[in-house]
């Protein structure tokens, strides 16, 4: 199924892998992990692009999550 949208943290929760497109060409492009990972967060801020909310609010607590299954399990372990 081929999903086009703009909202990034609905798409971390349930897409398999994301294709990002600038004028028509891939500029990143795999699984959701690695296109919303940190390294990344750089590039997607170019692109205006924010990464998920849930993997920001992750990282000011020092943990790394990207959906809320992620952060809730994190969370509950400590």
């Amino acid at each position: 199924m081929l999903l086009v949208s703009n909202n990034d943290d609905f798409v971390a929760e349930i897409a398999d892998t994301i294709t990002i497109l600038e004028q028509g060409r891939i500029v990143l492009q795999g699984s959701v992990r690695q296109v919303f990972a940190e390294d990344n967060w750089a590039r997607l801020s170019e692109l205006h692009i924010q990464p998920p909310q849930v993997a920001q609010l992750a990282r000011s607590l020092n943990l790394k999550a990207l959906t809320c299954d992620d952060l809730v399990s994190q969370l509950s372990s400590k």
